[in-house]
């Protein structure tokens, strides 16, 4: 078990080697078969019972019953044991993963760089951009768009990097405002990538949104963990973390279990080289002080604040940290229905609603239970674009070919919202 545990440090605990690309051959992402909430509760308690570092890829969904688990070769064999003796079966999602990231890296080769002296407008929405260029294409956006994008920061991150962000609206009267951010898990490429084109739709296209830009303001903030995102380029493209650290030689907290509502309670660990470490204590990153600060700060005027993940296609509610439901849940879910009848109505996918805690599993210490628990935002969302695990077999590593048509399902979904905080009801 000794041995086990410090293969499974190497592989899973997540040790910052800058300039190293992180080796994912022979990786395996299975689909476990959680049939029951026996089944369930086994598979989510792995770190404690048997010491396993699991990096869940899909946490085990009361949708179908199952969950995705990236399993390093050295594991397989004590990770087929633990499934064999809880009687749980399961299917190979992804043969090689290092095979997958191999592919991507192809592809990025030929991508088009984005430029800090390029038009806006050469942004290729149909590619990923590193945060450098995305930060560009904000700052292009706000010099070519004056006079309704003005370009902001809500802080640094650990290692000094911005955290930008765009506000778009017609100028005029204090108005209520949409806050959306992408990517506070780095590897989720796609949710910084559906941003971007959002944002292109308001500016490049805002003679289409003048009803929406006269009566709301949009801050949108593709990359909120930054640091995270540049290591999922430059070292490992299966990071989700900070880069805070080291602790126990480990770096990086998940910033999605690090706000300051129900901390620890549920569907977080205290192992700073687990995938869902919370971070030593409620706000010990600077990215998730910011963004609470930054929220607090307009809590008066936002109408609805939105989380953007990938991947399983799901439009959820608070709360997370249990079972339990704020005064307005029935509210909160029709419009999260309506939305989910949008964005299958663009590409005939099946997204599902409903709040986090029925929908997926328990969790605490996110960001939308802190936003409406704590700052009593009214629409709170985290959404899960595509692929559902039932398609597409590589997860958060998706072709380009996908990043117009989810960016599209994300949208569709984001105005049924908007429309409603407008109509005021």
């Amino acid at each position: 078990m000794i041995q086990l545990i410090f293969l499974l440090f190497i592989f899973l605990g997540r040790t910052v080697q800058s300039g190293v690309f992180n080796n994912y051959d022979g990786h395996k992402v299975l689909t476990v078969k959680t049939t029951t909430g026996e089944n369930a509760n086994a598979l989510l308690d792995i770190e404690k019972t048997e010491g396993i570092l699991v990096d869940f890829w899909r946490e085990p969904w009361k949708g179908n019953g199952t969950s995705d688990v990236r399993i390093a070769p050295e594991q397989f064999a004590e990770f087929e044991r633990f499934l064999k003796k809880n009687k749980m079966g399961y299917d190979v999602m992804i043969e090689d993963v290092g095979r997958v990231i191999c592919e991507e890296q192809q592809q990025l080769q030929n991508r088009t760089v984005f430029k800090k002296t390029n038009d806006s407008a050469l942004f290729t929405l149909n590619e990923f951009h590193t945060v450098e260029e995305i930060h560009d294409y904000l700052r292009a956006l706000a010099s070519k768009f004056q006079s309704s994008v003005q370009l902001f920061s809500i802080g640094k991150s650990t290692k000094q990097r911005d955290q930008l962000g765009v506000k778009i609206g017609n100028s005029g009267r204090e108005k209520r405002s949409i806050v959306l951010n992408g990517c506070i898990h780095a590897r989720e490429w796609l949710s910084c990538a559906s941003m971007l084109f959002i944002i292109s739709e308001l500016t490049a296209n805002a003679h289409a949104y003048q009803d929406i830009l006269n009566k709301l303001d949009f801050y949108i903030i593709p990359v909120l963990n930054p640091d995270g995102y540049t290591y999922s380029w430059t070292d490992d493209r299966m990071w989700r973390k900070t880069l805070s650290g080291p602790i126990k030689g480990c770096f990086g907290a998940d910033l999605n279990r690090n706000f300051d509502f129900k901390f620890m309670m549920a569907g977080s660990s205290s192992n700073p080289c687990s995938e869902s470490f919370a971070g030593t204590h409620a706000f010990s990153e600077p990215e998730t002080k910011n963004l609470a600060n930054f929220l607090a700060s307009r809590r008066n005027s936002v109408a609805a604040y939105f989380d953007i993940h990938c991947f399983g296609e799901l439009f959820m509610f608070p709360y997370g940290y249990a079972k339990i439901y704020p005064p307005d849940a029935d509210d909160l879910r029709r419009v999260a229905e309506n939305a989910v009848q949008a964005m299958n109505a663009q590409n005939g996918e099946k997204f599902r609603a409903g709040s986090i805690a029925e929908i997926i599993y328990k969790v605490s210490g996110g960001s939308i239970d802190y936003a409406k628990a704590v700052l009593g935002i009214n629409y709170t969302y985290a959404i899960e674009l595509r692929p559902s695990n039932f398609k597409l077999p590589n997860g958060f590593i998706v072709p380009n070919a996908y990043i117009i048509p989810g960016a599209q399902e994300l949208w569709a979904g984001i105005r049924v919202v908007v429309q409603d905080v407008i109509s005021g009801r």
